[in-house]
């Protein structure tokens, strides 16, 4: 999805030879994908994640959890799209 979003302003999703949806890379994304984020952290020497709800993130004892050790290692979409 990254490679499209950045080459294309549109693209289609084709469905048993159909045509099932015209749209752009972002907005495909915003309609379809999941609203979390994918949280990757180093706990006991190890990368652990998890994948936590966008909506009240700032709020999340998880996430706070570990901003506060100083062990994030990265932030990503968790899914980005699905049909």
């Amino acid at each position: 999805m990254a490679v499209a979003e950045e080459l294309c302003d549109r693209g289609a999703v084709l469905i048993d030879g159909r045509i099932a949806l015209i749209d752009s890379p972002r907005a495909r994304k915003l309609r379809y994908g999941q609203a979390s984020v994918r949280v990757e952290y180093c706990a006991n020497q190890h990368i652990e994640h998890q994948e936590l709800a966008l909506a009240g993130l700032a709020d999340t004892s998880a996430f706070q959890s570990v901003l506060r050790a100083g062990k994030l290692q990265t932030i990503h979409r968790a899914k980005i799209f699905s049909l």
